[in-house]
């Protein structure tokens, strides 16, 4: 189980040599137009060539970039040329201008691919989960796809990942299971991470002299695990902690899944043993409780055959009676 999360978005990370590429282009462009056109135009001109190198620019070197490249059309097209200095009033309002609007436009393009880029990793990021969701659901037990699961962390992070599962309650006697290589203190983090169920390390509020983070791998109820990734104090501004603490839930939901379903088969399992324990006993006392009336049976019996011998006699002559007393 690998899922795979790229950190930039391919052929939208910031390339310096295109944006180079584009100024020279555009600065290119506008010796070749110099008699054509007049300076207004040629401000324009500028002004394209700021927006489109800001697409493969980070915004503040966009920005630096529109601000040398007017101060380059300033020495090179403005009257007097040569120099910085600037004749004409008109002329100092289209620099200012031309300055303002290019530096806008280069920030806002940046922030648009800015945002742009986000979203695609957002999106891979949703991606991951849901693949990761049904891979753990998939399988019987969650255990077995720890080893996987860590490379998942692993690149999804760029860092290195020691995962520590305690024994759990379903499986009695079983010991806890660490993924990795941890020393004692980061076994000793790693419990504490289990116990208290949040997060810390760099950039978390909590611990943050700790050169990695301790994440908690958490199901609905409780920890059930907890995840060192060794990030370091550059990597950790990457912004990567929310979606490493995404994938541990994942996992631990899924653990506590399959706690659950393990106790109810051991629930129903021993619910029939129970049940067959307690009818045997219960048996004895039907069966005396049935043959408790016979004594009482046979008593009403013994009376109804003396009064139909008393029925008999008194219709017998009284020569037969005496007789038949006589053989008794």
């Amino acid at each position: 189980m690998q899922v795979q999360v790229s950190q930039t978005v391919s052929g939208r990370s910031p390339r310096g040599w295109v944006a180079l590429a584009v100024w020279l282009t555009g600065a290119a462009a506008l010796v070749l137009l110099d008699s054509s056109i007049d300076l207004a135009n040629q401000a324009v001109i500028l002004v394209l060539v700021s927006a489109l190198a800001a697409l493969w620019s980070s915004p503040w070197a966009a920005a630096a970039a529109s601000g040398l490249g007017v101060l380059a059309f300033n020495v090179a097209f403005v009257p007097p040329r040569g120099t910085f200095a600037v004749d004409l009033h008109q002329h100092a309002l289209l620099l200012a201008t031309t300055l303002v609007v290019s530096g806008l436009v280069a920030l806002l393009m940046s922030r648009q691919r800015s945002l742009a880029a986000q979203e695609q990793r957002h999106a891979q990021q949703s991606e991951a989960l849901r693949l990761l969701g049904d891979r753990l659901r998939e399988a019987d037990d969650p255990v077995v796809l720890v080893g996987a699961f860590r490379q998942t962390l692993q690149q999804a992070t760029g860092a290195a990942v020691v995962l520590l599962l305690p024994g759990r309650a379903a499986d009695a006697g079983l010991a806890e299971h660490l993924e990795g290589e941890a020393d004692a203190d980061e076994r000793a983090g790693l419990h504490l991470c289990i116990r208290e169920g949040v997060a810390f390390g760099p950039g978390t509020g909590r611990h943050d002299e700790q050169p990695a983070w301790y994440l908690p791998i958490r199901g609905r109820k409780a920890s059930l695990g907890a995840a060192l990734v060794r990030v370091g104090p550059i990597a950790a501004t990457v912004g990567q902690r929310g979606h490493a603490q995404a994938l541990c839930d994942q996992l631990g939901l899924a653990l506590e899944r399959a706690d659950a379903l393990r106790s109810a088969a051991a629930a129903r399992t021993e619910k029939p043993e129970k049940q067959m324990n307690a009818g045997t006993p219960a048996t004895a006392p039907a069966e005396q409780s049935v043959a408790a009336p016979a004594p009482a049976t046979d008593a009403t019996l013994g009376q109804v055959l003396r009064l139909r011998r008393a029925g008999n006699a008194a219709q017998e002559p009284p020569g037969q009676a005496m007789a038949n007393e006589s053989r008794q």
